[in-house]
């Protein structure tokens, strides 16, 4: 039954490649970026968990439609319905950093606990490099802008919904099902949302919450919308503070301080930071301690929480001897588990190295460095640098409309949460934390682009090879070249 699914999902993808390609694209565009977010937010709610078919790589929602875009952006560059961009720094840092995951997977042991390093680097980079490649091309509009933002915020409107039903216990009402199954324990209680995982829900809801207030702000004198946002973002806010992860606040609080901060006047940001770090000063006097020490999952008791702080500098002991022993290319790309035990026998450390013999490393700096080395983590640390310099460039850009200097914003918010979470756990594996890193990229990338008058931005390759291609698949022109 599985293979007859398979088949009939490939029959089905090429024959809506081939309606794509006879459709008569004349006077329209092809919503490359409303598609990426369809990708997103069904490989957020409809993914593995929810419904795949088994397969050497399974078939999902998310990956049968990002593979239909995909196909369809190749059959409309043929037909010059497309274009090509030029290639940009951001392109050749992700490239780079995909050529050396692989590598370093390939090299060593691929095939470790059933070819893990393969899978990571298909499902957390790979893909979300896809959606990047096909996004970046899109032709943007501030309409198209204004249509994924609200779409986003009203998806993070259900995630923090998801969120508090899920921390006060209403598992009738949250939806997927698996979401509430009560055997997979880890993080239940916690609003962990269908990722089931509170700090991929967090990064979600942070970066939501940011493109609500940048929402409300362009709202100006629309009543109703002001209405909608002005709801939105206290919901928003409660779905964050559900998720009971200390990360999360962290990253909200910088990322959402960041916005307010640059869209209020200068009067209004000196109310903010006094009025702020004095609320901050009262609420770590009175909740200092049981910031550290409260029950967040169903099935850790106080005392084990307590004790998640304590192990950060063991994994940071052990990476530091990883590092030593293999400072440029790591032990192999997803092979933190296969090597660590032998650095946990360390007679000059104070550190009972023993205890983190059952977890992943809890950083994701130290992870990469440990498994692709300096160069690998070099070209990550490079590539999430030339993310924040992209949004600043067209937060600062003159020619940026209001639209698309909202988006470098968000783009800024959702780094801080994205980098101040991962001090304290491995995001770059964490469910579609780098497919929303990568998304983003694509729209700052693309709006430069689309917005730019100095410089040829598109490559056509279309009128070179196409007659070729369509002679061979026995497919006359469409129309005159």
């Amino acid at each position: 039954m599985v293979f007859i699914v398979a088949i009939w999902s490939i029959v089905l993808l090429v024959w809506l490649a081939l309606a794509a390609y006879r459709f008569n694209w004349s006077g329209k565009q092809f919503p490359l970026v409303l598609c990426g977010l369809a990708v997103l937010v069904s490989g957020s709610v409809f993914g593995y968990d929810f419904f795949h078919i088994p397969a050497p790589i399974p078939i999902t929602a998310d990956r049968a439609l990002l593979g239909l875009i995909v196909m369809t952006f190749g059959i409309l560059v043929v037909r010059e319905k497309a274009y090509l961009r030029e290639l940009v720094a951001t392109d050749y840092l992700a490239g780079g950093l995909l050529v050396v995951l692989l590598g370093s997977a390939l090299l060593t042991d691929s095939g470790y606990f059933k070819n893990l390093p393969l899978s990571r680097f298909i499902f957390f980079y790979l893909l979300p490099f896809g959606l990047y490649f096909v996004v970046k091309h899109a032709k943007f509009t501030d309409r198209e802008l204004k249509l994924v933002a609200i779409g986003f915020c009203g998806f993070c409107v259900y995630l923090a919904l998801t969120a508090v039903a899920e921390s006060r216990g209403w598992y009738g009402i949250v939806f997927p099902s698996y979401i509430r199954d009560p055997k997979v324990t880890e993080f239940l209680g916690r609003g962990r949302g269908p990722f089931l995982n509170p700090i991929s829900n967090g990064i979600f809801l942070t970066t939501g919450l940011a493109m609500a207030v940048m929402l409300w702000k362009l709202a100006r004198n629309n009543l109703f919308e002001k209405a909608v946002w002005t709801l939105a973002i206290p919901v928003l806010f409660v779905g964050n503070i559900c998720t009971l992860t200390r990360s999360v606040w962290m990253g909200m609080i910088l990322a959402v301080g960041l916005i307010v901060l640059f869209i209020t006047t200068r009067r209004q940001k000196a109310v903010l930071i006094v009025t702020g770090t004095v609320g901050a000063v009262l609420l770590f006097a009175v909740l200092g301690s049981s910031l550290i020490n409260f029950k967040r999952d169903k099935h850790v008791s106080k005392n084990e929480m307590s004790q998640s702080a304590q192990l950060r500098p063991i994994f940071a002991s052990i990476a530091w001897e990883m590092i030593q022993d293999r400072p440029f290319f790591g032990c192999g790309f997803g092979q933190y588990n296969k090597h660590k035990r032998r650095y946990m026998q360390d007679p000059h450390s104070d550190l009972q190295l023993s205890k983190g013999a059952p977890y992943l490393q809890h950083n994701v700096v130290l992870s990469l460095v440990t498994e692709v080395g300096l160069i690998g983590v070099g070209l990550f640390l490079m590539l999430l640098v030339r993310a924040g310099q992209e949004a600043a460039m067209l937060v600062r850009w003159p020619d940026a409309t209001p639209w698309t200097r909202a988006y470098g914003l968000v783009m800024l918010a959702m780094l801080i949460s994205y980098f101040i979470n991962g001090m304290f756990h491995d995001v770059s594996i964490i469910p579609m934390a780098n497919s929303l890193l990568f998304f983003l990229l694509a729209i700052i990338v693309g709006t430069r682009y689309t917005y730019r008058k100095d410089k040829k931005a598109y490559i056509s390759i279309g009128r070179s090879w196409a007659p070729g291609i369509r002679r061979r698949l026995l497919i006359a022109p469409t129309g005159p070249r």
